[in-house]
């Protein structure tokens, strides 16, 4: 929230767009909204909207063989993917070369 505040403010700031007139009320709303979305993130009312806390940098959520299992299963998947793909082109393929030999016999 801080980042993305700061990152906005500097975009709508009054100071940088002294000749905007709207530019002050932007970055009001802004600072609203970020006071709002603080508030939120302290309050024990609204678990879904706490802030989670980050793994450390070394850490990783998940282990190195469930990673592996899982870019295995994606390959696997874009592999289906693209034969199934290849397969409807080659049917098609062959549905228009029937369709030639139906025009020539005719």
């Amino acid at each position: 929230v801080e980042s993305a505040f700061r990152r906005r403010a500097l975009r709508c700031h009054p100071d940088r767009h002294p000749k905007d007139a709207l530019a002050k009320v932007r970055f009001l709303r802004l600072s609203k909204a970020k006071e709002v979305l603080l508030q939120a993130l302290k309050d024990p009312r609204h678990p879904h909207v706490q802030r989670q806390p980050r793994p450390s940098a070394g850490a990783s959520t998940a282990s190195a063989r469930e990673r592996t299992e899982r870019a295995e299963r994606a390959q696997k998947a874009r592999a289906n993917r693209e034969g199934e793909a290849s397969e409807a082109a080659r049917e098609k393929e062959r549905e228009k070369a029937r369709e030639r030999k139906e025009r020539r016999e005719k």
